[in-house]
């Protein structure tokens, strides 16, 4: 089974982010996220393609990550 392309824009100076965005703001304040789990879980979704994540400094750990 083959996915479809991620559609892409550019922003800035030049850089390529997909059209969709992964917001962190489950990790907010949340002492009982396995960081290495969500790590390894975002690596699958990069390999998909989407490789742009929201980790703004209100999402607490989302930053560690």
């Amino acid at each position: 089974m083959s996915l479809p392309s991620i559609e892409r824009t550019t922003i800035g100076e030049g850089m390529s982010i997909p059209r969709m965005i992964s917001g962190l703001w489950q990790l907010v304040n949340d002492k009982n996220v396995d960081l290495d789990a969500a790590s390894r879980a975002m690596e699958r979704v990069v390999d998909l393609g989407l490789d742009c994540f929201d980790m703004a400094d209100h999402y607490g750990d989302a930053g560690r990550l």
